[in-house]
């Protein structure tokens, strides 16, 4: 991989971990007066307008209907059930621990590598994967609170992506990737529209609409940034980054929401983010050496 794209592809990938955090900040913002279904929605059919047009010029209609569809399908259904339960728990959870809770899809992933793509997993990536479990745990510390019963949400939301991760892994060069994007978005739209009209509340503030369209926007660009940088370097080698927006999510929580986060919750974030950085690392080793051999 030549250095210049790989240090363009990390500059793209630091983009996306500044932008993306925002989406969950904005979530947080808006849930206490907008249902998060809409918020959901709003974030999906913006998404669904703007990055449309680009796929249809590029790739034509034919493009929307693509090779194994119905893993793509399945793959749009695990991305929308995951957005929404992060948006629904991070309301009632401290941001950036909402977003380390999210980071469990990268153990997750190796779990259903595992059992859903037949992949070999080693004694020392399953102990990272239960440490990191381990993590998420000290975060919660399950007890019978609602709130923190609210929060449990961010994690399902992690093992959502940790599934819609795994599929896309699977699926992987059936589909461009802005193709593959729209059509989660297409899904994301129809499954939020079916549902947004017995929520729906309509905003009274300008505030309110302005965040609504900032959510898309955000979203799609961070999106495209991570495309763009995937384009250019192997998707293991930049995954580290992406540990970045947990310590972004915890400063943005502290500074729009006043959220406090203890020392023993501090100890579980480091753990998630100890593990997923141990699997990342060991992936990018596996690739470095299946190149090499394939090279030889």
């Amino acid at each position: 991989m030549p250095i210049q794209n790989y240090l363009t592809a990390v500059l793209l990938a630091l983009c996306a971990s500044a932008l993306l955090p925002l989406t969950g900040a904005i979530g947080k913002a808006l849930t206490p007066e907008i249902p998060a279904i809409q918020v959901v929605w709003a974030r999906y059919f913006g998404h669904f307008t703007l990055i449309l047009p680009i796929v249809l010029y590029r790739f034509g209609f034919r493009s929307l209907w693509p090779e194994k569809a119905g893993w793509q399908l399945t793959r749009g259904l695990l991305l929308c059930t995951g957005t929404l339960s992060f948006f629904t728990g991070v309301h009632a959870t401290p941001f950036g621990l909402a977003l380390a809770l999210f980071y469990v899809a990268p153990l997750a992933v190796a779990v259903y590598s595992f059992f859903f793509l037949g992949e070999k997993v080693g004694p020392r990536r399953w102990i990272a994967v239960g440490i990191g479990f381990v993590g998420a745990l000290v975060i919660l510390r399950p007890g019978p609170d609602a709130l923190q019963l609210i929060s449990w949400l961010c994690l399902f939301a992690g093992f959502c992506i940790g599934g819609y991760l795994t599929i896309t892994r699977a699926i992987a060069g059936t589909s461009p990737p802005f193709v593959s994007l729209v059509l989660t978005a297409v899904v994301g739209t129809v499954v939020t529209s079916a549902m947004v009209p017995f929520v729906w509340v309509t905003p009274t503030e300008s505030y309110q609409v302005l965040f609504l369209v900032a959510i898309a926007v955000i979203a799609a660009a961070g999106h495209w940034f991570l495309i763009m940088a995937f384009e250019r370097a192997d998707a293991s080698s930049l995954a580290p980054l992406g540990y970045i927006e947990i310590v972004s999510a915890a400063f943005m929580g502290m500074w729009f929401f006043n959220d406090t986060i203890d020392f023993i919750s501090w100890i579980g974030v480091s753990i998630i983010v100890s593990a997923g950085l141990y699997l990342a690392i060991r992936e990018f080793r596996l690739s470095r050496l299946k190149q090499e051999i394939q090279n030889d």
